[in-house]
């Protein structure tokens, strides 16, 4: 989901997707319909701690 930033929706009605985010140990960090608002304000923080938790893996 790198790069999405707008809403996600299914169906003909337009309903909004709801996304688990996943930590690398496949664990939820976050469960939101809103991307745009995700990958500025609340990934940074998660990228912050889970990267020096997590140092192999890549972050963007």
């Amino acid at each position: 989901l790198y790069g999405v930033t707008n809403g996600l929706a299914i169906g003909p009605a337009r309903l909004p997707l709801r996304i688990e985010v996943l930590a690398p140990n496949h664990r939820p960090i976050q469960i939101t319909d809103d991307l745009a608002t995700f990958w500025r304000e609340s990934y940074p923080k998660v990228k912050a701690e889970l990267q020096r938790k997590y140092p192999k893996h890549q972050w963007r």
